[in-house]
């Protein structure tokens, strides 16, 4: 019986150990499964991160979009971290590292938190118009077009390639267990929030266009934009304390209103700089070296003056509506205080009793740019531009026997030569005929698009008067030097002089306005769902060492 017992004992063991074994097995099988899982992206793909009504940004895709704005925001100004302006370190985890630690406050701006929290911080405001507009865009019936999928498309594959060049995966770059899919349904979301954002300012446009009150009014509200004023001062200043008494310091204010009136004298540059000499005992330059033409005298007196009424000199220039050629002397009286001591020492400084003096200003003011809008035509234009000669002189030849010389016929033109230049080629060893639609100009617009290697086409478009539907001739810009040295051809149509340049100023802020109105409105009646565990939990790319964060402190 004894012996029985003993051997029931030992089976029982026997069975604890093989159900032990198997228990451990068994979450072996787990752990390595929940780890496949979480490689895979099953678990941050099926987590919320941002949430709207019919919306959601998953945390998959927060993880693209995150980890795609440090990679674009670390190609700007990783150099600045080499050069230890900034204090951050790409290799460790960005969530134990303080933002402001370097300079980097100077020229990226005040923030209180870690650097995750600024790219993250960053990152939502983005996310946030994705889904809004996009929630919008499908209350609105929008859907992604075929070119959009072609696009779509392209991005994707021009990702593969590089990550295949690189040798690095999605998880890589993007964060563990990102996949193309993810990256698919981010630009999804970015194209069809893209579409609402035309189609709602085609409707803003289209009540603007029929009702432009507002445009006006905005001009009124926002005068300081538009209203300002250039005029030539000089200034003549007396205080009492450079005098023995009131007697001789009355004297010389007198003076100096007497001196100050007779510069107000000029009805022209030119005078006013000739009297401020005549006053100083001096001769104004006219010359600055032998055979080069020297720089306008009265420029070192010019001023500019935003719409103001808060002083004298602005109700004369704004309320008043001082024209050019009107001169005014404004007077300003006042005091200043200071210690009096016999001999500079610290100590006496502080001791020294507080004396005030008298002070006087009599300045000179001549209006040599009156207040008003500015009513210069903008310039309705479109322009090509390609590395390609051949291709160039082939547009230029079939636009012009072509049915019609307008805008629409050139862009459309301009498309059709675009893609049969593509087709079948990559973009960046092929030469490229790059339509940009349109452009308005104000103060050399062009320039807001190129650098100054394209002063060619600046000085065609502001070459003087031109006749509506004029084609230029084809353009040769030569680009970068050395070896670096390209030559670009380009060629600009012409439509039309449009709205004057104040018009059309108010007229995109008004639409800006209007459209941020909007956007506000939706985000406080559709308020977003933000999972914040998710979001503080999110995996970051380490730049140097090509792993993940985990999403954890280490």
């Amino acid at each position: 019986m004894g012996k029985q017992n003993v051997q029931n004992k030992k089976n029982t063991s026997g069975r604890g150990v093989s159900v032990a074994l198997a228990i451990f097995a068994i979450l072996i099988v787990a752990v390595l499964a929940i780890t496949v899982m979480s490689e895979s992206g099953v678990f941050i793909r099926n987590t919320s991160a941002v949430a709207g009504e019919t919306v959601e940004v998953d945390s998959a895709m927060m993880s693209f979009f995150l980890n795609d704005h440090i990679m674009n925001w670390y190609n700007s100004y990783g150099a600045y971290i080499s050069y230890g302006l900034i204090s951050l370190d790409m290799s460790q985890s960005l969530k134990t590292q303080t933002y402001g630690k370097g300079s980097e406050t100077s020229f990226l701006g005040a923030y209180d938190g870690t650097w995750y929290d600024y790219f993250l911080d960053s990152v939502l405001e983005e996310v946030n118009m994705y889904v809004t507009y996009a929630e919008a865009a499908k209350a609105a019936g929008l859907t992604l077009t075929e070119e959009d999928k072609e696009e779509i498309n392209d991005i994707l594959k021009s990702i593969k390639e590089n990550l295949k060049a690189t040798g690095a995966g999605y998880s890589d770059w993007y964060g563990k267990g990102v996949k193309a899919k993810d990256i698919r349904n981010c630009y999804e979301l970015i194209y069809l929030a893209s579409n609402f954002s035309e189609y709602k300012q085609d409707l803003l446009e289209k009540a603007l266009d029929e009702n432009d009150a507002p445009v006006s009014e905005y001009v009124e509200n926002n005068k300081a934009d538009f209203y300002t004023a250039e005029y030539l001062t000089y200034s003549i200043d007396k205080s009492s304390k450079d005098f023995d008494n009131d007697a001789d310091f009355d004297a010389a204010v007198a003076e100096a209103k007497a001196a100050a009136e007779k510069i107000a004298e000029a009805k022209t540059p030119a005078e006013f700089v000739a009297l401020v000499a005549e006053y100083e005992g001096d001769e104004a330059e006219t010359e600055t070296e032998t055979g080069t033409e020297a720089e306008d005298p009265a420029e070192k007196y010019k001023k500019e003056m935003a719409y103001s009424t808060s002083n004298d000199l602005g109700k004369w220039l704004f309320e008043e509506k001082a024209q050019v050629g009107d001169s005014k002397v404004i007077e300003e009286t006042g005091t200043e205080t200071e210690k009096e001591t016999e001999e500079e020492s610290a100590e006496e400084t502080e001791t020294a009793e507080a004396v005030t003096y008298n002070t006087y200003k009599a300045t000179a003011y001549l209006v040599v740019s009156a207040s008003a809008l500015d009513k210069t035509p903008t310039k309705a234009a479109s322009y090509l531009i390609t590395d390609d000669k051949a291709a160039m002189d082939d547009f230029v030849a079939s636009f012009k026997d072509g049915a019609e010389l307008t805008r629409d016929a050139f862009v459309k033109l301009g498309d059709e030569k675009y893609e049969a230049l593509h087709a079948g080629h990559d973009h960046e060893e092929e030469g490229f005929v790059e339509p940009v639609f349109s452009y308005s100009n104000d103060d050399n617009m062009v320039a807001d698009y190129f650098t100054a290697d394209y002063d060619v086409m600046n000085q065609w478009i502001e070459s003087g008067d031109l006749k509506d539907n004029t084609l230029s001739d084809v353009m040769e810009i030569k680009v970068g030097e050395g070896e670096n040295e390209a030559t670009y051809y380009a060629v600009i149509f012409f439509e039309k002089y449009a709205e004057e340049t104040w018009y059309a100023a108010a007229y995109t802020s008004v639409i800006s306005e209007q459209f941020e109105a909007w956007y506000e409105a939706e985000l406080e009646e559709k308020p977003l769902v933000y999972n914040e565990e998710a979001l503080a939990d999110m995996n970051t790319i380490m730049m140097y060492s090509g792993t993940a964060d985990d999403g954890h402190d280490h």
